[in-house]
């Protein structure tokens, strides 16, 4: 007997059925809204500051704040920035992936921008931690931190008339979708994000099909191109 596409739950000998699960699509910038928040300018040094903190992020393979916030100039090797992730690095899977960040022109740009001026191998490359404060109290300070840029991205948002929930953890979804509609192959965005399994990868790719879809066919089936 094949399988039923409808979802039949049975209790005591009952058959209910039940909903099928909505998963809602993961919200991210696209390249060129990406590239509408690169050219953002504001009179406010706090707009300023959270977009850079997102573009950062983003260039830096979709690190958290939490991440970026221990580089230090002693993770620079060459033309990169080799660092285990934090919510892996105390992990204890035999297997632990580390991730390599390409310096591109403009990650250096705002390293040179609002990075540490001393480049001692000890520092850290960003001014986010305290050396003044516990690591508990630098956790907190961080959250707060993020939390407070979210926000101020999100007025960004609206200034650019970009109708999305976008946070500063959406900078990781958005270099997932800009990675997967270059062509870049799962293996590569599973290494780039620092999965430890390519099924990991393949489930957070799966937020964006319908937005690779749409693009694809734009830009390669339809006939009526865009101007």
């Amino acid at each position: 007997m094949g399988k039923c596409a409808i979802p039949i739950l049975c209790v005591l000998n009952k058959t209910y059925y039940v909903p099928p699960y909505e998963r809602k699509p993961k919200e991210f910038l696209t390249p060129i809204e990406i590239q509408s928040l690169f050219d953002y300018s504001s009179q406010s040094p706090e707009r300023l500051t959270a977009r850079d903190y997102w573009l950062i992020c983003y260039f830096c393979n979709g690190a958290y704040i939490s991440d970026i916030a221990n580089f230090k100039f002693k993770n620079i090797q060459g033309d990169f920035i080799v660092f285990y992730r934090e919510k892996t690095k105390n992990t204890l899977r035999e297997y632990r992936p580390y991730i390599k960040i390409y310096i591109t022109s403009d990650l250096k740009e705002l390293i040179n921008k609002i990075g540490n001026p001393n480049r001692a191998s000890e520092n850290y490359i960003f001014p986010l931690r305290d050396p003044n404060l516990s690591q508990e109290e630098n956790w907190n300070k961080l959250r707060s931190m993020n939390s407070n840029m979210s926000k101020l991205i999100r007025k960004i948002m609206k200034e650019l008339a970009i109708d999305k929930k976008i946070s500063m953890r959406k900078s990781r979804h958005s270099l997932a979708n800009s990675l997967k509609n270059s062509g870049a192959s799962t293996e590569f965005i599973q290494e780039t994000l620092g999965h430890a399994d390519k099924q990991t990868t393949e489930n957070y790719l799966a937020e964006f099909d319908d937005h690779v879809r749409a693009s694809i066919f734009e830009k390669v089936v339809s006939l009526r191109k865009q101007a």
